[in-house]
């Protein structure tokens, strides 16, 4: 797991997470062509570690993906 921290600097640091319409942004991608995020796991997680999610899309498929890996899914 990586530390608050360092999530906070890697998203800053990304140039193309932003829907701002500037060069190479989220919102030009979008309006010039099809776009299919591709992603890989960075990162792994026990059981017993605690995180959150923000966006309610993204928190619902980190949800899915656990409750695939545990066979039931856990909610609060």
């Amino acid at each position: 797991m990586v530390s608050t921290q360092h999530a906070l600097n890697t998203a800053r640091a990304n140039a193309h997470d932003r829907w701002t319409g500037a060069e190479g942004s989220a919102e030009q991608r979008i309006k010039e062509r099809i776009v299919i995020p591709l992603g890989r796991q960075s990162f792994t997680a026990a059981p017993s570690d605690t995180f959150f999610a923000v966006g309610s899309c993204f928190a619902r498929n980190v949800e899915e993906r656990l409750a695939q890996g545990r066979g039931k899914g856990d909610q609060p």
